[in-house]
């Protein structure tokens, strides 16, 4: 059966699609839609790179890749543009380079659409043991951190409620964040917000810190919603401001 080109494209597909699937879902939620893009033009610039350098094709790909992604990580921490422009910006400059690449190798001449979007059909035994055996191994390490990647990705209290370290994984950033603070809360609740807001604050987000006087735990949900506060007033003026 596997000698049928038509079948092993199939299998392959349906191996995809099993494991894109889920992780899509975190990609959209998590408004890096365009970073599919981005890392194929990255791969695009990768295989000119492996014909340049007469190195093996695969490591040269997931070297350019990688090198990308933390290209994209270092501009989120220093600049305040968001992150579908910053993935823009990045993926037509590694196209633009690997298309200039292509044109200096005169010398070999290039599928220019199989190298951008692939053939399917060109697929063998071994593409289809990797798919399914890698996609394997993704869906159970997807498993193992459902819980705590889906709620850092909804909501960050219920990652707080999960035992997740916000420190560790902090909130998007180019956000509006208000950040209230009881004066009886403990020492380490109050330096672990100062350091939240702190980091925040740096990545470029609009982030407001108060402090409720006498305020402990749900004491501060309390003072917030009496309509005759002052911190509720506060709030609620910044709230009217971000709509």
């Amino acid at each position: 059966m596997l000698d049928d080109f038509f079948i092993r494209a199939l299998l392959v597909g349906i191996g995809m699609a099993i494991v894109t699937g889920p992780l899509g879902c975190f990609v959209v939620w998590r408004r890096l839609s365009f970073f599919g893009d981005t890392l194929a033009h990255s791969a695009l610039l990768g295989i000119t790179l492996s014909y340049t350098t007469e190195i093996n094709m695969a490591l040269s790909v997931f070297v350019t890749s990688s090198i990308v992604a933390l290209i994209l990580l270092k501009l989120q921490k220093t600049t305040n543009l968001p992150s579908d422009a910053l993935l823009g910006l990045l993926a037509h400059s590694s196209l633009a380079i690997g298309l200039v690449v292509i044109g200096l190798l005169a010398t070999i001449r290039f599928d220019l659409m199989g190298l951008l979007f692939g053939d399917i059909l060109a697929v063998n035994v071994n593409d289809i043991i990797l798919v399914w055996v890698g996609g394997a191994i993704i869906l159970i390490v997807l498993k193992i951190i459902w819980k705590p990647l889906f709620a850092s990705t909804v909501n960050y209290e219920l990652a707080e409620a999960e035992g997740l370290n916000l420190l560790t994984y902090p909130p998007p950033a180019n956000g509006r964040y208000y950040f209230v603070i009881g004066s009886r809360e403990p020492s380490g609740w109050i330096d672990q917000s100062v350091e939240m807001f702190t980091q925040l604050t740096r990545s470029g987000s609009d982030c407001k810190l108060y402090i409720v006087e006498d305020g402990a735990h749900f004491d501060i949900c309390d003072t917030l919603c009496n309509s005759e506060s002052v911190d509720s007033s506060r709030l609620i003026d910044w709230l009217k401001l971000s709509s």
